[in-house]
C-alpha cells in the first residue's frame, strides 16, 4: 500500500506542478507578485483554518463510524480518505457532461 500511495502522490504532484506551470506561464510575473502583496493574510489564514477544521471533523466522523463496525486505522488514513473524497466530489461534476 505504501508504494502505491507514494506513486499516486508523485503523479498527483506532477500533474499539479504542470498545471501551475501552465497557468503561471500565461500570466505576467508582475501581476502575480502584486497579487501576493495585496492578498489579505487574515482571510487566507481563516480559509486554511476552515479547510483544516472540515477535514478534521470529517476524519473524526469516518473514524467513529469505522470503530463502530470494528475497523481500526490511523488518523492519517482518515485525513487521506477525507481529502480523496473531497477531490472526487469536486472533480466528478466536471466529467458528467
Amino acid at each position: 500500500m505504501q508504494k502505491n500511495l507514494i506513486i499516486g502522490l508523485f503523479i498527483t504532484f506532477f500533474i499539479v506542478g504542470i498545471s501551475f506551470w501552465l497557468i503561471f506561464s500565461q500570466i505576467p510575473f508582475i501581476s502575480i507578485s502584486q497579487l501576493f502583496v495585496k492578498l489579505h493574510k487574515g482571510y487566507l489564514f481563516l480559509s486554511l483554518l476552515s479547510l483544516w477544521l472540515f477535514h478534521t471533523c470529517d476524519t473524526l466522523r469516518v473514524w467513529l463510524i469505522s470503530r463502530a463496525i470494528g475497523i481500526n486505522y490511523s488518523p492519517f488514513y482518515g485525513y487521506l480518505i477525507s481529502v480523496v473524497s473531497t477531490f472526487g466530489a469536486t472533480i466528478t461534476p466536471a466529467h458528467v457532461g
